[in-house]
């Protein structure tokens, strides 16, 4: 099975100034996306990882529920990005997509050069996350790379190796001056407002 195309997942590619060239997808990873990967993956997954939960079932306020072992949502929320997923699950997603999570500078230089940065979802104006497509593509062909969700990436905190790097504004905070907002979190959490979305070599 061609799990990319299975998935529906659009790649873009990007060519940096410096002429370094990578490929990721085109929108945040989706609920939808998610509970496909574990109806195939799940029980391998959990075999793999160190990790307390796949999901953040707990919180109330996510939209994925866990029925009778298999994880499931409102259709409503089919294409909203995926929350509640901690670093280790979603770098462990993209290893099987043959793909990884992107790169603190690569983010950088996409919300540097994005130009439809001001159409996102931010500082609680829609009270949660919003559908992928809501405000279209920008000028790299991408969804919601500014606002919806931070994203997960590969970077390391120096300072306490159980955290990694959460980049970009979410729904829940105010982009204020500062559209590449950024912060560390436990690797173990997954949060309300983290997404994260997948890169190729």
């Amino acid at each position: 099975m061609d799990i990319i195309s299975h998935l529906e997942i659009e790649k873009k590619q990007i060519k940096m100034d410096s002429d370094r060239v990578f490929y990721c997808s085109v929108s945040p990873f989706t609920n939808k996306q998610f509970i496909e990967v574990m109806k195939l993956y799940k029980d391998m997954i959990q075999n793999n990882l160190d990790t307390y939960y796949l999901y953040n079932i707990h919180n109330r306020n996510l939209p994925i529920k866990l029925k009778d072992g298999e994880y499931e949502c409102d259709e409503a929320f089919n294409n909203h990005p995926v929350c509640g997923v901690n670093w280790i699950v979603a770098k462990e997603i993209a290893k099987l997509l043959g793909g990884r999570l992107p790169y603190k500078y690569e983010m950088e230089y996409l919300t540097e050069n994005v130009s439809t940065y001001h159409k996102i979802n931010t500082n609680e104006e829609f009270g949660g996350t919003t559908d992928v497509f809501l405000f279209g593509k920008d000028n790299f062909g991408l969804l919601d790379i500014c606002g919806n969700v931070s994203e997960w990436c590969e970077d390391v905190n120096l300072d306490n190796e159980r955290e990694h790097l959460a980049y970009g504004v979410s729904w829940n905070n105010s982009q204020g001056e500062n559209i590449k907002a950024y912060k560390y979190k436990w690797s173990q959490l997954g949060a309300v407002s983290v997404g994260f979305r997948v890169f190729f070599d």
